[in-house]
């Protein structure tokens, strides 16, 4: 048999495959990681939107009008600021850590130390435009919420890259599940207890701080878990690699969020 010959067979029985059905026997391994990695994390993406979407309707309907525009012009501005404190680490480090299997504990603490340095930044930020612009209790105890999270998520950063880059992202999916059902049930609770502005923000800070619990359970597992610890040389160079995603998100950001801050600076 020709060489030919033999690649027009091999090609009409991967065709017979995919027209009974048969996809896992033509998809490669890492292909079917890849898939169920991805629908994994969409399942997860969408969960938290989901129940975001749920917070944002009961928060709307127990504020009152002057609190409810305080929490909207601070967490706008925390997503603008928010910005700095991604940055697309994310992003390069999941592909950087595909491609690389050595010294991966050092790669994770610098990838968390960096996390945590451009969210105090962000804080900074944030705080000093609400203290500018709207200093009130409010917007205030809104922003250092969100500061806080912001926090949690910069740490966050470490385990959530490692498992992407080992197409494991179930891990992800649970901690963003069990995010988003403390999210909903603790604003109905707090909605039938009527907490108020506080007990909304109390009820997103611990919904955050659930989210990184699962994915450090499963590192300290695998790689361990990831302690920050700076590496100067290392974060030079990520963020180097990083900063034209970051260039994007920015972007985005301005976009959608840009006209609620700036209701927010006029007062509306």
């Amino acid at each position: 048999m020709t060489h030919a010959n033999a690649a027009a067979e091999a090609i009409g029985r991967r065709q017979g495959m995919l027209r009974a059905g048969r996809w896992s026997a033509v998809l490669s391994p890492a292909t079917r990681g890849g898939i169920a990695a991805g629908s994994w994390l969409l399942a997860g993406q969408a969960t938290a939107a989901g129940a975001q979407f749920g917070f944002s309707i009961i928060r709307a309907r127990s504020l009152t009008l002057e609190e409810f525009g305080a929490w909207s012009f601070a967490a706008a501005l925390v997503s603008l600021a928010g910005v700095t404190a991604d940055f697309g680490l994310g992003v390069v480090a999941a592909r950087e850590m595909s491609q690389r299997a050595e010294s991966t504990r050092e790669y994770l603490r610098t990838i968390a130390a960096l996390g945590i340095l451009l969210a105090l930044a962000a804080n900074l930020l944030v705080l000093a435009a609400v203290l500018l612009v709207r200093p009130g209790g409010a917007a205030a105890l809104v922003a250092m919420t969100y500061g806080a999270q912001l926090l949690i998520g910069g740490y966050a950063v470490a385990p959530v890259s490692y498992f992407r880059a080992h197409h494991d992202t179930v891990w992800e999916c649970a901690g963003r599940v069990l995010q988003a059902t403390v999210t909903i049930g603790g604003a109905a609770a707090v909605a039938w207890l009527g907490g108020g502005l506080a007990g909304f923000a109390a009820a997103a800070l611990v919904a955050t701080m659930l989210f990184p619990v699962p994915l450090l359970f499963a590192a300290g597992r695998g790689a361990g878990i990831p302690l920050p610890r700076p590496n100067i040389g290392s974060s030079c160079r990520i963020l180097g690699a990083a900063w034209p995603i970051g260039i994007g998100i920015a972007a985005t950001a301005v976009y959608y969020y840009a006209d609620t801050v700036m209701l927010g600076v006029l007062g509306q």
